[in-house]
C-alpha cells in the first residue's frame, strides 16, 4: 500500500483521481483520511476488483478496463464547525460527499465522517496500477447552505447550494 501526505484539510474540498489500472484482476483500492496510530481512518474509499468498481459503501457503480484511464471527483463538504482562536471545532462528527465517475454525477449527499483528510493510501495488489491525484480547490470552512431546520439545500439539478466565505 502506498501511503503519501497531501497536506492538513479541514475544509471542505474538491478532488480529482484519475487511476489507470494494468492488470484488471489485480484490483485496487483508493482512500482520502487522516492517520492515526497505529491506524488510518478513511473518509473517503473506492475500490476496484476485477474491471468493476465500488464505492465506500461497497455499491457498484461502474467499470475500468485495462490500462485506460478513469476519473473519480468529488465535493467533500466538512461537518458544521467553528473557530476559537486558531483551533478548529467540530460540532457534529459528519460530513457530506458527493462523487462523479467520469464527469458523471453517481452519488449526491452522501453522509460521511468527517474528519481532517490528510493522507492518500493506494493500494494496488501487484504494484502495477497508478493514480494521478490533486485537490482541485479547497472551498473554506462550512459553505454548503442549510435552512431553518438544519437540512442541506439543494438545486433542481441535485447539486448542493453554498457560498464563498
Amino acid at each position: 500500500m502506498k501511503t503519501r501526505p497531501i497536506g492538513y484539510h479541514n475544509k471542505s474540498l474538491v478532488f480529482s483521481a484519475d487511476i489507470q489500472v494494468s492488470v484488471p484482476e489485480s484490483g485496487f483500492l483508493f482512500q482520502i483520511g487522516r492517520s492515526g496510530d497505529p491506524d488510518f481512518y478513511p473518509a473517503i474509499s473506492f475500490s476496484g476488483s476485477e474491471g468493476f468498481i465500488f464505492d465506500q459503501e461497497g455499491e457498484f457503480i461502474g467499470g475500468y478496463r485495462q490500462n485506460e484511464l478513469f476519473n473519480i471527483s468529488g465535493n467533500y463538504f466538512y461537518g458544521d464547525q467553528s473557530m476559537s482562536g486558531d483551533v478548529l471545532i467540530d460540532h457534529t462528527g459528519e460530513a457530506r460527499f458527493s462523487y462523479f465517475l467520469n464527469g458523471n454525477l453517481i452519488s449526491n449527499n452522501i453522509n460521511g465522517q468527517t474528519g481532517f483528510l490528510e493522507m492518500i493510501h493506494f493500494e494496488d495488489y501487484d504494484n502495477q496500477n497508478n493514480l494521478f491525484f490533486e485537490i482541485i480547490k479547497e472551498t473554506g470552512a462550512s459553505n454548503v447552505i442549510r435552512d431553518s431546520g438544519s437540512s442541506y439545500l439543494l438545486s433542481s439539478e441535485g447539486y448542493y447550494l453554498g457560498y464563498l466565505d
